[in-house]
């Protein structure tokens, strides 16, 4: 226990947030863990997607990008052979900067048009992949 106190709140620094956080020398852990249940929700795509990293920016040559992390079986991405591991540079030829942005770029298709395509970079190539969207 190191005795400091910064007051927490809303990520500010004082005594802004009302109540007192002890900063401690005691290690933190991150634990992370993902349950797959089965559901009837209809997946659009079927991806989770991450930012790139540092170390994957310098492998493919851009700082655009995002890593799919997760493929959810049964789904169009699933039957397309997207990847775990594949970047996805670009939907429908507009560029995606980090993965939040590939769920926007998705939502702003029109209702009638369920058919994507998305850029891929997979094992040091580039290819395009058309994906019909389930909406």
């Amino acid at each position: 226990y190191s005795g400091y106190h910064y007051g927490g709140g809303y990520g500010f620094y004082g005594s802004y947030g009302g109540y007192d956080q002890t900063i401690t020398t005691e290690r933190m852990y991150d634990q992370t863990a993902i349950f797959f249940v089965e559901t009837t929700h209809k997946f659009q795509l079927g991806i989770y997607f991450k930012d790139l990293t540092d170390e994957l920016r310098k492998k493919i040559g851009q700082n655009s990008g995002a890593i799919v992390d997760v493929i959810i079986e049964r789904t169009p991405a699933f039957q397309q052979n997207i990847m775990v591991g594949d970047i996805i540079l670009s939907v429908d030829e507009k560029q995606v900067p980090n993965a939040k942005s590939i769920y926007t770029l998705i939502n702003e298709k029109s209702a009638d048009d369920n058919k994507i395509l998305l850029e891929i970079y997979r094992d040091g190539e580039v290819s395009k992949v058309e994906v019909t969207l389930d909406k």
